[in-house]
């Protein structure tokens, strides 16, 4: 083996001793040892909002408008063009067909439209379909309700 130059000797040197200088490393904490975070209905709604505005009569975007939807058939909003399967699944908004389409949209209505990757929990699919239909009340209605987590 090659002795080391006095550069190369003295980088390595630094270099060993800096390694020194940070005291032992610790391990990030377990999966089991994280606190669980229960997000509101509000929270959860954040990752729809750029797609789905909740104020009545506010106008639709990449998907329908969901203010008012709450004990309305689904795809009745005029000047939204709607999946034929969704037109024709004689759905009515409620909480639970709601959170049902929100975990499962294709699996509830083959052939919707709606294309996403849930990531939800069955609950935090219902906290979010709460929000949504009482939200989407009244023009003011998402900012003044409280979710009751």
């Amino acid at each position: 083996m090659r002795p080391l130059g006095t550069r190369a000797g003295l980088a390595a040197g630094v270099l060993a001793s800096l390694v020194g200088c940070a005291g032992p490393v610790e391990e990030p904490p377990a999966l089991a040892e994280l606190e669980e975070v229960t997000l509101s209905g509000e929270q959860l709604y954040l990752n729809c909002e750029s797609c789905h505005a909740l104020t009545t009569g506010a106008s639709h975007r990449v998907g329908p408008n969901l203010g008012g939807i709450a004990d309305q058939p689904a795809a009745s909003r005029e000047g939204y063009a709607y999946s034929p399967a969704l037109q024709q699944s004689g759905l009515t908004w409620n909480e639970g067909t709601l959170a049902a389409f929100i975990m499962e949209s294709g699996r509830l209505v083959p052939g919707t439209w709606m294309v996403y990757h849930n990531h939800l929990t069955p609950e935090e699919s219902r906290r979010l379909a709460q929000y949504v239909l009482r939200a989407g009340q009244g023009a003011d209605a998402g900012a003044a309700w409280v979710d009751p987590q």
